[in-house]
């Protein structure tokens, strides 16, 4: 098993490297037949405080831009002077946070300006790395299970972002190493980290010597932090151990959600002795794409790429020695998405007095909420004008003028995500042709 030396009983941090730039682009971006018109979604990153972030502005197709940046729908400053100065790159827009802190959490935009108007090429969200350690508690706790009764040691573990790595390992307090205590068939863990024995053997044991804790490890930080030591005494029962029929010690939640074009898992964790067999199927009429996972032993399965096709429900069993009727537990998985274009409008050069719309439509579930904005503003902060109307999500101009001439932003959000996609109307003076004599 591997080894790792803890400086302390209570609080690890293990630094592996020094990150001098935290922030990738992962937000997606892609640009469609329309050069000037452009797909955003944003992402939420974790940064590391003290350090320097680097914030990507996607790059535009004309030249002669003015960049900009909002933070939580407000200019920044950048001649602000603040700990931690801004930075633009004039050439790319690029921001430059020196030494980031919790103060630079937020929702952030670049914009770019031209004669044409203004459009958001970059919006992303921050939010600082952070683990905090465990509660201070000298004693281990004490147990003593009878033989072939379940068990379960409860993680409890403090507040990380992003979510944090969660295991279990025996300590060492003379040698203040760890060993990572491996699952299996009989001891399982959930996804909270809270560690599960569907029977209690005389060799799960521990003595003053090899304490059990969990380890909670945050990936972005890496650090990570050791709960409090646990002393497991298990007491024969007298006569030996005796049949105990499967029950359900904890699942994945009975409605569950997996997100499309992601990967879901699910988990049913059932205690009894002799060792429960779990099994996994699909109920209703389709076809199942699950795999059981290496590591959950029968009791997870895994599927990937999740589909519409997914959404259904699931039946966990388990039986053991002596149960002719399996004991089972239904998940009922719910697909859903985050939001996607069903039609994007295009950017339109129009004459002057003429009347134009932008129809701009998307899906998702939840199904998402479409909203405009008009060089990077939002509609309602605008001044009002009754030439300029939306009707459901369809945005509507009528006897333009040349002062009309702007870059219009769509945007769908639900509760899994948000997509932006820019537009361009432009105005330009009304031609007339002279008819020959």
């Amino acid at each position: 098993m591997n080894e790792i030396r803890l400086c302390s009983f209570h609080y690890i941090a293990v630094w592996l490297g020094i990150v001098t730039r935290l922030i990738r682009p992962t937000y997606s971006i892609t640009t469609t037949n329309d050069p000037n018109q452009t797909n955003i979604t944003g992402d939420e990153i974790a940064f590391k405080s003290g350090k320097e972030i680097l914030l990507p502005c996607t790059a535009w197709t004309e030249s002669g831009h003015r960049y900009s940046w909002k933070k939580n729908g407000v200019l920044l400053d950048v001649s602000s002077g603040r700990t931690g100065p801004y930075r633009i790159n004039k050439n790319n827009g690029d921001l430059t946070i020196d030494i980031a802190s919790q103060y630079d959490e937020g929702e952030y935009q670049c914009l770019a300006t031209s004669r044409l108007g203004t459009a958001v090429v970059s919006w992303m969200k921050l939010k600082e790395a952070v683990l905090k350690p465990f509660s201070s508690v000298v004693d281990p706790i004490h147990k003593e299970p009878i033989e072939s009764e379940s068990l379960v040691i409860r993680c409890n573990p403090p507040l990380s972002y992003p979510r944090p790595s969660t295991y279990w390992a025996l300590i060492k307090s003379q040698s203040l190493r760890l060993s990572i205590f491996d699952t299996n068939e009989r001891i399982q863990q959930d996804y909270e980290g809270n560690l599960y024995f569907t029977n209690i053997r005389m060799e799960d044991s521990t003595d003053e010597q090899e304490l059990l804790a969990c380890i909670v490890q945050n990936v972005k930080l890496r650090s990570l932090t050791k709960g409090r030591e646990h002393k497991i005494e298990p007491k024969r029962k007298p006569g030996g151990a005796t049949y105990r029929k499967p029950h359900l010690m904890w699942s994945s939640p009975t409605r569950d959600i997996a997100i499309k074009g992601t990967r879901k898992r699910m988990k049913c964790i059932f205690g009894g002795f002799p060792t429960p067999n779990v099994s996994w199927r699909r109920l209703d009429s389709g076809k199942h794409r699950f795999e059981l996972t290496m590591e959950g032993h029968d009791t997870e399965i895994e599927i990937q790429n999740i589909k519409d096709t997914d959404d259904g429900r699931y039946e966990c069993s388990a039986t053991n020695a002596g149960l002719l009727i399996p004991i089972t537990h239904e998940i009922r998985l719910v697909v859903e998405s985050k939001p996607y274009w069903t039609r994007l409008p295009s950017s339109q050069q129009v004459e002057e007095e003429e009347d134009v719309q932008f129809d701009c439509q998307a899906q998702g579930a939840p199904q998402p909420s479409v909203t405009w904005t008009v060089n990077g503003l939002p509609i309602n902060k605008l001044a009002s004008d009754p030439r300029r109307r939306i009707s459901g999500n369809v945005l509507r101009f009528s006897n333009v003028t040349k002062t009309d001439s702007k870059v219009l932003q769509c945007i769908a959000e639900n509760i899994h995500g948000v997509l932006l996609t820019n537009v361009h109307l432009t105005v330009i003076e009304h031609v007339v042709t002279k008819s020959k004599a």
